[in-house]
């Protein structure tokens, strides 16, 4: 049977770090007035320092490819990518369009070879989809070396010039969109960019190579109502509706092209699914809890 090692590891995080303290430096304020969920947000989640592909005008510095280019090219001497890898596989939930694919432009900045390529899309576990096709492909022994690569990007989504038209419409009526303060506005203070990418190979190489030996993910799409969102609105029927269905005016006033995210169905579902997946695949793999070092 064909063993998969991961054998290099790499990142790449833009600009200079950014403390909580200057966050809205970056971001803007909405309506002029500093977030009144911020320190909230900050003092629950625990992080102290991030990082942004803008600057203190807003302007973007990176794209989102380009950020997932560094991360490549630092897993190898002087930056070059050798003709052996023959397998990219790109992650990312916030890419620069719709169209072409990510992978596709990620492929453009590297300027390197042919080869073959893949995207995948998603939130949490994007980035273990992206490699699992690295896995999967090596495992079935069409590929030797690949590369993971994830990368996000969502900081030009949050900057306050997006927020505004709503805050406007609803901060002196917040029954308007009594969610707005935390479906949207925390997640500002939670995400920043950066990238990360792994080398992954059919065989042992360097000083630290760490096997794989299963990848698991399930998905319970079927039986929960969407979470998270972006280019779209949940209705009172729990049902998505399309940024295709509104018109441009309600695009931009309700913020229907903000990222969101429903912690009322975090809340009341999270941990009883992820115990459950847990336990399945533990058991699927015999595998005991108490021989579980770290869970990251």
């Amino acid at each position: 049977m064909r063993e998969v090692y991961i054998t290099r590891v790499s990142s790449f995080l833009p600009n200079r770090v950014v403390e909580n303290d200057n966050m809205e430096q970056y971001l803007g304020l909405i309506g002029d007035k500093p977030s009144r969920t911020r320190s909230i947000v900050l003092r629950q989640n625990g992080i102290k320092k991030r990082y942004y592909a803008l600057n203190e005008k807003q302007q973007i510095t990176h794209s989102n490819a380009q950020l997932a280019k560094e991360a490549v090219v630092k897993l190898f001497v002087d930056n070059k990518i050798p003709k052996e890898i023959s397998l990219l596989s790109c992650a990312t939930s916030t890419p620069d369009q719709w169209i072409p694919s990510h992978a596709s432009m990620v492929h453009g900045e590297l300027e390197n070879f042919p080869m073959e390529i893949f995207s995948s899309a998603g939130v949490c576990l994007t980035s273990l989809q992206a490699l699992k096709i690295c896995y999967s492909n090596i495992l079935a022994g069409l590929h030797q070396n690949a590369v993971c690569v994830a990368s996000e990007f969502p900081s030009p989504t949050l900057v306050s010039k997006f927020y505004d038209p709503e805050y406007e419409i609803t901060y002196e009526n917040p029954d308007l969109d009594p969610y707005m303060a935390f479906e949207k506005d925390f997640l500002r203070f939670m995400l920043s960019d950066g990238a990360g990418a792994v080398l992954v190979q059919d065989h042992l190489e360097g000083e630290s190579p760490l096997k794989i030996e299963w990848i698991e993910m399930t998905s319970y799409a079927n039986e929960l109502p969407t979470c998270m969102f972006m280019g779209a609105e949940l209705g009172v029927d729990e049902q998505v509706k399309s940024w295709k269905e509104f018109t441009p005016e309600d695009i931009k006033n309700r913020g229907v092209m903000l990222l969101k995210q429903d912690i009322r169905l975090l809340k009341k579902y999270i941990i009883k699914y992820w115990v459950d997946h847990i336990e399945a695949v533990l058991a699927k793999h015999d595998v005991k809890a108490e021989e579980i070092d770290y869970v990251i």
